[in-house]
């Protein structure tokens, strides 16, 4: 592949080694693994006769990736249009580690990038995205859509949900009832993905680090999206069954915040506390179901003032980790008119975050006290105090990289404040 400047944008050229790329597929525009990027549907389109011959279908094909102008010989040209010349160079070398390019030029002219750099630059697959890769191609979308290859996500949604539970068993809950919530969590959480991906397809399109998604590449259709999400809320509402009659209030009622909260980048720049009260609703869910399975749908066990008070120190803790999240989108959301914290904060963000680190420390702390806790429990809230500090004291919001590690180091937030509550008896 060689890539150069032009007048009106940026000249890639693909040359194949070998004519003959596998890994196409006909219909929903085609797809080739090895790429792994928005050009695979450019190059199925070409490589399909029948898709190349209907010109105006190859054009839709080719604008939807912001992308015009495209020849073919023995190799083809796309020309990229001075608007996603940044996009383009941003994924260029992606393609290199591809087995039927034979060459890629630098992206200033200067020097050759051989595959051997390439692979020195690149980094390692975790497990769940090997994994979601070594999937059937008709099950990736599915996957991809609801982050299976991402499961932070799964994480901070699961941790609030065994505080409650913790909380209201007084020591280690029933591994059954872990599982069933852990379960549900992985469930909500690719449920919410799949709504947010739903509503923000086009704008995801337009944005440097979600255009590979499936509804906004256009791997994924809408009806398939939406099959996909009925799937989903169906194991939720079964496994929301098994709990008692309050537990399935707070769930039901929890959906209005799910639906909602891809809708309030559009009107607010609190987002992120949207957010908030969403994921941390396992918390008082979690604590409802240790009660007694005979309470009515309109009981309210979760107004106990430990329940309340972790609540709140998990809004704090959302905030922390999603404005630490927002970071990365920062210019794209400006420019796309989006509301975020991390937007509404700007520079003065560590000294927000370190309010809402405050705020979580102390309702921790409120917690245990309602809770007649003992020492153990302190300790596990100075550790997260400290991790808390941590993450702070190396931050830097205007490094998407660093803010991507600092908002996963958050999963080591979740098991300590469990470990926290579960010791909160224990007396010497």
């Amino acid at each position: 592949m060689t890539v150069k400047n032009s007048t009106t944008g940026l000249e890639v050229e693909f040359i194949f080694e070998n004519t003959t790329i596998t890994g196409i597929s006909r219909g929903n525009y085609g797809f080739v693994k090895e790429l792994e990027t928005h050009f695979c549907i450019v190059m199925s389109s070409l490589l399909n006769s029948r898709m190349f011959l209907n010109s105006s279908q190859l054009r839709r094909s080719v604008v939807k990736f912001y992308i015009y102008d495209v020849t073919i010989s023995n190799s083809f040209t796309v020309l990229v249009p001075p608007r996603n010349v940044f996009w383009v160079r941003s994924h260029l070398k992606k393609l290199s580690s591809s087995t039927h390019l034979s060459q890629i030029s630098s992206l200033n002219g200067n020097h050759r990038l051989n595959s051997s750099h390439h692979d020195s630059i690149k980094q390692p697959k975790a497990l769940p995205e090997i994994l979601v890769d070594a999937a059937p191609l008709s099950w990736q979308n599915y996957l991809k859509i609801s982050r299976m290859n991402r499961p932070i996500g799964t994480w901070l949604l699961f941790w609030p949900c065994t505080w409650g539970l913790t909380l209201g068993t007084g020591g280690t809950p029933a591994l059954t009832t872990l599982g069933l919530f852990g379960l549900g969590a992985f469930i909500m959480r690719g449920a919410g993905c799949t709504i947010n991906d739903m509503w923000d397809h086009r704008i995801d399109a337009k944005v440097k680090r979600t255009r590979t998604r499936p509804l906004a590449c256009g791997h994924m259709r809408m009806r398939h999206a939406t099959a996909w999400l009925g799937v989903q809320l169906s194991v939720a509402l079964t496994i929301l069954c098994q709990l008692n009659a309050p537990c399935f209030i707070l769930g039901v009622g929890s959906l209005g915040l799910v639906v909602l909260y891809p809708l309030a980048k559009r009107v607010t720049n609190w987002p992120q506390a949207i957010l908030g009260l969403t994921f941390n609703t396992g918390i008082l869910v979690g604590y409802t179901a240790t009660q007694s399975s005979q309470l009515g749908y309109l009981a309210m066990p979760w107004t106990d003032p430990a329940c309340l008070a972790f609540y709140l120190s998990g809004l704090s803790w959302t905030l922390i980790y999603d404005t630490i999240y927002a970071h990365q989108d920062v210019e794209d959301d400006a420019l796309l008119g989006l509301g975020s914290t991390a937007r509404k904060f700007g520079d003065k963000t560590k000294y927000w975050l370190t309010g809402f680190s405050t705020s979580m420390v102390g309702s921790l702390t409120a917690a245990g006290i309602f809770a007649d806790a003992s020492w153990p429990f302190y300790a596990g809230v100075a550790a997260t105090a400290t991790h808390l500090a941590w993450q702070l004291r190396t931050l830097d919001i205007n490094n998407p990289e660093n803010c991507a590690d600092r908002f996963t180091s958050n999963r080591h937030i979740g098991w300590r404040a469990v470990s926290s509550v579960n010791l909160r008896d224990y007396r010497l």
